[in-house]
């Protein structure tokens, strides 16, 4: 997981710059999900919502595009985990 760790630190860092970058707080997101830093990534999620409060699951699985199958359904189960909503 150091490569995730790493990936927080950079993200905070941008985040740090613009507080409002939604694709930076999704990562956030994920990452703290994957790292089991589940009260960050419910955090997270709280922003993001409050931002956005018209984002998916579903909405952002469609537009970011993934080579791999299994990615997706990693950053699908991330979110689920961190309590995004599926659908509205």
């Amino acid at each position: 997981m150091g490569r995730v760790e790493e990936a927080v630190e950079e993200d905070n860092k941008v985040l740090h710059r613009n507080l409002k970058d939604l694709t930076v707080i999704i990562r956030l997101v994920v990452a703290y999900s994957l790292l089991d830093r589940q009260e960050e990534a419910l955090a997270a999620s709280d922003e993001l919502l409050r931002l956005n409060s018209q984002f998916t699951i579903a909405s952002v699985n469609k537009s970011w595009p993934y080579k791999h199958k299994e990615d997706r359904d990693l950053n699908m189960t991330a979110q689920r985990k961190a309590g995004l909503p599926e659908t509205k």
